[in-house]
């Protein structure tokens, strides 16, 4: 294992290996790290910048940060859970009509990016760790990551024709940049908000039937 202050990188990363190491990164998984005594003993600001702000280029790079890092397998991985997540938060506001603020979709993964990215460079660094040890070691191979990259671009792509091929619209609401979405079963009828106050959610969702499609 080479020593920290003999790596060619800059002082803010040697910084971030020394507490990182300080902590237990080369025996503890993430997880473990923020449950250790050296942890709870440590600064309040060594504990922030572990937990909190860890990586802003991080945070707004996503699984993209990764590949730079050549961390290629952890970025795949990151980048398959974030369509499962965008898929069933997509779906969530297709079937209830629920409008889920965009934040959401980016949030999540943006946040765990941030926080694990110094840990997992430090684990590429001195221990060659191409995923994470809760990952079955069975699974931690390049075939597991594709096979995984691959389901996850189906059931995201799957959502999306689905959608595309059960949205209507009225008359109405076709141009209409604030239409309301209208959830009718298995499909979603688009109408203006002045429609949904005076016809209401039967009578839209009624013009589906007319039309032969539910």
């Amino acid at each position: 294992m080479c020593e920290i202050d003999s790596l060619e990188i800059s002082d803010k990363w040697k910084r971030r290996f020394h507490l990182l190491k300080k902590f237990g990164a080369d025996e503890l998984s993430h997880a473990m790290i923020l449950k250790s005594e050296a942890y709870r003993q440590s600064s309040f600001k060594e504990r922030l910048s572990f937990s909190m702000v860890s990586n802003f280029p991080a945070f707004f790079g996503g699984f993209l940060y990764y590949f730079y890092k050549s961390m290629h397998l952890k970025g795949f991985v990151i980048l398959s859970f974030s369509m499962l997540w965008v898929t069933a938060l997509s779906n969530i506001e297709f079937f209830s009509g629920v409008v889920i603020p965009d934040a959401v979709f980016w949030a999540l993964s943006a946040c765990l990016c941030s926080q694990w990215a110094n840990y997992d460079l430090y684990r590429k660094t001195f221990h060659d760790e191409v995923l994470w040890d809760w990952v079955p070691v069975r699974w931690r191979n390049k075939s597991s990551v594709m096979w995984l990259l691959a389901l996850s671009v189906t059931v995201w792509g799957g959502s999306i024709y689905y959608a595309m091929t059960h949205t209507y619209s009225t008359y109405a609401a076709y141009d209409e940049p604030k239409a309301v979405s209208v959830p009718c079963g298995s499909f979603v009828m688009y109408a203006t908000q002045e429609e949904v106050d005076n016809y209401g959610r039967e009578v839209i969702c009624h013009q589906l039937e007319l039309e032969g499609t539910l």
